[in-house]
């Protein structure tokens, strides 16, 4: 079954972009240090990515075909790219809540423990999004999970948020509280409390487990019950983007701004890791392109400038992937879909350009086999494997994905489709950049990208 999704990898996500909380002012003082972290320890951190279909998530089902995996994973690409354009059209909405969610819409997650005694749980991975919440016990209303409930009261690290701490600017005070609501396009809540908390992770040093302190979360008190449809497997966000509220800033000089990651493509049986700080590794015959001044909805935003066909430029017009007055066009690059998408007049000249390329071995077009809505596809003669290159021309730098990575190839059918969907907006996602080392510094508003057998890192 593996060996049929070769342009698969589902990766990391970015899937909601909601609202965002930080540290207690008790244990601001030192962000991202842990208990008894003495001088020169505790730099840097990696995460595990455990991806939704993976063996190593609740989620793995051997009787999951591969025409389900895909057409999951293609649903899965069109209701997040769907409310990405919706927030990226309307905008922040009530008290600084993203207009989006992308409930049951998400491909990573990772495993953590929160408190002292810690609870271990999972949450779904999201780059686009500033905001760290779980579900707190006891909850009035809750959507249901897997993981054990975590129970504030029950751990020794537990701190709310004063009303006067910087951080609850403009949200509303009750009994000397911090709280939060965000409210979602699609009916759904949470809300709760604004609060600070150890996390402990699975270290990589030696099999140890690496605490950090004050971790500014919020601690879901109502949830809506539909929150996460069909699936039990997290019990809410980890957020990535760049506000100051995100986890990653939280780290202070423990992450110094910095994350990367590797994604492995699903076919193999490696791990990928999210790596911080000193963790994020030095990479060779690498390029750099700048990540642009920060987005409303802290999405990460690159200058596209054209595209290429084996080595052959497109010649867009210079004004294709500008960002609209209404929100729409630009270019994302975002870990929580499968599926990239492309504005529509680059899209209709790469089938163009692609189609020419391949009048060249007689190969015949056909009706998309797994019927997912993808738009240009061929039957694959045995033993062919002239894919042409598609190159993402950047500012400073040429991203060159793989041909399994762009093609969406069955050897089993004997097929192939074009992996890229048409759109309002152009996304790189996750399968685009499975086997790169991307490494995010949002410190110096640079993404810094080469290629790597990501099942070695």
């Amino acid at each position: 079954m593996a060996q049929m999704i070769h342009g698969f990898i589902t990766l990391f996500a970015l899937s909601l972009l909601v609202v965002a909380l930080t540290m207690s002012p008790t244990f601001a003082e030192q962000p991202g240090k842990s208990e008894g972290e003495g001088e020169g320890e505790g730099e840097g951190l990696t995460l595990e990515l455990i991806h939704r279909y993976s063996i190593r998530s609740p989620l793995y089902s051997p009787n999951l075909t591969t025409v389900e995996m895909i057409k999951q994973l293609v649903e899965i690409s069109d209701r997040r790219y769907f409310e990405i354009a919706m927030s990226l059209a309307h905008g922040s909405r009530l008290m600084g809540v993203r207009p989006i969610v992308a409930h049951d819409k998400w491909l990573y997650m990772v495993k953590l423990g929160i408190g002292n005694p810690p609870t271990f749980t999972r949450l779904h991975l999201d780059t686009g999004s500033n905001i760290m919440w779980t579900q707190c016990a006891p909850c009035r209303s809750y959507f249901p999970q897997l993981p054990p409930l975590y129970w504030p009261a029950k751990s020794r690290t537990y701190r709310t948020l004063p009303c006067d701490h910087r951080l609850c600017a403009g949200y509303p005070c009750i009994n000397n509280k911090c709280h939060y609501e965000m409210k979602f396009f699609d009916g759904t809540y949470t809300k709760g409390i604004i609060a600070a908390e150890r996390f402990t992770f699975a270290s990589n040093l030696g099999g140890r487990s690496e605490a950090v302190d004050g971790v500014g979360f919020g601690c879901s008190k109502e949830s809506s019950s539909d929150m996460y449809p069909r699936t039990q497997a997290v019990s809410g966000i980890l957020g990535l983007g760049s506000d100051v509220r995100s986890f990653l800033m939280q780290l202070g000089d423990r992450a110094k701004g910095r994350f990367s990651y590797c994604l492995v493509p699903l076919e193999h049986t490696g791990q990928s890791y999210l790596r911080f700080g000193t963790d994020v590794e030095r990479i060779k015959h690498a390029q750099t392109t700048p990540i642009l001044p920060k987005h409303e909805l802290e999405v990460y935003s690159l200058e596209l400038k054209d595209l290429s066909v084996d080595g052959r430029l497109l010649r867009l017009p210079p004004d294709t992937f500008k960002v609209n007055r209404n929100g729409t066009g630009g270019c994302i690059i975002d870990s929580g879909l499968s599926v990239t998408f492309m504005i529509g007049e680059a899209f209709d000249a790469l089938v163009h350009s692609l189609e020419e390329y391949f009048q060249n071995y007689d190969l015949r077009k056909i009706e998309d086999p797994r019927d997912t809505g993808l738009e240009l596809c061929y039957k694959k003669p045995r033993g062919f494997s002239s894919y042409p290159t598609v190159g993402f021309h950047l500012r400073g730098a040429v991203f060159r994905p793989k041909a399994k990575s762009v093609f969406l190839i069955d050897e089993a059918l004997g097929t192939f489709c074009l992996f890229v969907r048409k759109g309002e907006f152009t996304l790189l996602a996750a399968v685009l950049q499975q086997n790169f080392r991307m490494v995010f510094d949002v410190r110096k508003r640079k993404l810094t990208f080469a290629e790597e057998n990501c099942a070695r890192d």
